[in-house]
């Protein structure tokens, strides 16, 4: 939690995920994910791409980034 009134997310996609094609493609796929989603707000996220992102369709990525919000007690409320 960071005590602000929104939410900031970033992203990490390492060389190991492939190609700057591919690692672009997986970030707008993240950005997407969350930005689709409403959190409660005052969080600062980090989410860190591994190599098994760059074949996964972005219903998986959309529920693995639900997983993890849900994992780390971030709730579901007013988007920031």
């Amino acid at each position: 939690p960071s005590g602000r009134e929104q939410n900031r997310v970033g992203f990490s996609v390492s060389k190991r995920v492939g190609n700057a094609v591919v690692r672009n493609r997986v970030k707008r796929m993240l950005r997407e994910a969350v930005r689709s989603r409403t959190w409660e707000s005052g969080w600062d996220v980090v989410l860190i791409a591994r190599t098994g992102t760059a074949v996964s369709s972005f219903h998986e990525i959309g529920q693995a980034v639900d997983d993890l919000a849900e994992r780390s007690k971030i709730k579901m409320g007013k988007s920031g």
